[in-house]
């Protein structure tokens, strides 16, 4: 009796959705740079253009700044319940899930790194990391200290505004805009008005995050 076995099906691998050319989220609003200047990402497989990224200077941090400030002190997200922004933590680590292949697709392709490396380790991680941080949205509070005399001593944890951040060239550009972002926005002192400032050549999943 002469028995085969079939090869293993290549899994489907959903390409990712590209513009020809990126904006800088400011504000909530994409925008071009003030300079009107972008920059090439490029494939690392071929060498190919990607797509035009807007390229950011001075007076595009400065305009990030001035939006994250107004955001912080007039935006919805600082006044939310601590439960309630680790239950929408939640929910974007569910919907990062669910597009999980078109992300680590997106991941592949700008830095070339291997398709399931991106589907079994960058994208899982970055969902343990929403729901990590998540988790410690409603446990952030102070302390009641002992000391000398007749006085009540205590902490209080709480944001204070605008945080900037710089993300560095990696091979996993998902994983570190998850890791930088949510120490901050657990607290309540930043949404989608965090100013990113990725130097690499690798911002794709960076914007499809922000989606």
């Amino acid at each position: 009796m002469t028995t085969a076995t079939l090869p293993a099906a290549k899994p489907s691998i959903k390409m990712p959705r590209v513009k020809a050319k990126e904006s800088m989220l400011i504000g909530g609003k994409w925008v071009d740079s003030v300079s009107g200047k972008t920059f090439a990402t490029l494939n690392p497989a071929s060498g190919e253009t990607i797509c035009q990224v807007a390229e950011g200077d001075k007076a595009d941090v400065d305009l990030a700044v001035k939006a994250a400030r107004k955001a912080f002190d007039s935006g919805p997200w600082s006044r939310l319940s601590a439960a309630e922004r680790g239950r929408l933590m939640h929910k974007l680590a569910d919907l990062i899930e669910r597009d999980a292949q078109e992300l680590a697709a997106l991941e592949s392709l700008d830095n070339g790194k291997p398709y399931k490396d991106a589907l079994n380790i960058d994208v899982p991680l970055t969902v343990k990391c929403y729901r990590y941080y998540a988790g410690w949205a409603d446990k952030i509070h102070g302390k009641t200290i002992p000391v000398e005399g007749p006085f009540h001593c205590y902490t209080r944890h709480e944001p204070v505004g605008v945080v900037g951040q710089i993300v560095l060239p990696g091979d996993g550009g998902a994983t570190q805009n998850a890791l930088l972002d949510l120490h901050a926005i657990r607290t309540g002192a930043i949404a989608s008005f965090t100013l990113t400032l990725d130097v690499g050549a690798t911002p794709s999943t960076a914007f499809e995050q922000t989606l």
